[in-house]
């Protein structure tokens, strides 16, 4: 019983299921209670966080997600800890607060060492940039994750450069002297 709800809890949230998947996830740390298995509290506390998060309460969302990197810490899960600072990353993005999403988001980039991740990290990281309107750094790290494996990522760069790509152009319509302008100097 208890193996069927840790497979079911990421099925509901990568469908967007968030109700569903906060049930499951909540469902699994009551069993992890029953037992001493801090792996699978640590990954149903980051659940509980992402299912809040993605479901527009990025504030609930941050105080599981704090729990679970602790307790990944506790238990020296490196790659868990990069997921949790991702997570937590993503809930600062959707508060708007990037200086603290960028924290989280370098601190995952300096402890992988999955070039999936990295990649990924590199998305996130890269739309942090975006939103800051440094828009160079997003080039770069935009960039960066073509290169991913992951073709949900591979795609998503590649339509964040055209849509900044775009967005550089017209600034630069804008911005550039018109001919009348060039005669005069």
């Amino acid at each position: 019983a208890a193996s069927d709800v840790y497979k079911r809890q990421d099925l509901y949230l990568s469908h967007y299921l968030f109700n569903k998947s906060l049930s499951a996830y909540k469902l699994g740390l009551k069993y992890t209670q029953l037992s001493s298995d801090k792996t699978n509290k640590s990954k149903s506390l980051r659940g509980i966080g992402k299912s809040y998060t993605y479901n527009s309460k990025p504030d609930s969302g941050l105080i599981y997600l704090s729990q679970a990197l602790l307790l990944s810490k506790s238990i020296n899960d490196k790659e868990e800890v990069v997921r949790i600072h991702n997570n937590i990353s993503n809930a600062y993005f959707e508060l708007k607060q990037f200086k603290k999403a960028l924290e989280h988001n370098s601190r995952a980039l300096n402890i992988t060492m999955d070039s999936t991740s990295k990649y990924i990290n590199s998305f996130a990281r890269a739309d942090i940039m975006y939103q800051m309107q440094k828009y160079d750094s997003a080039l770069y790290y935009y960039t960066i994750g073509t290169q991913c494996d992951n073709l949900n990522t591979r795609t998503g760069c590649y339509y964040m450069l055209y849509k900044l790509s775009s967005l550089l152009n017209n600034c630069l319509l804008y911005t550039s002297p018109s001919p009348r302008d060039m005669r005069r100097s």
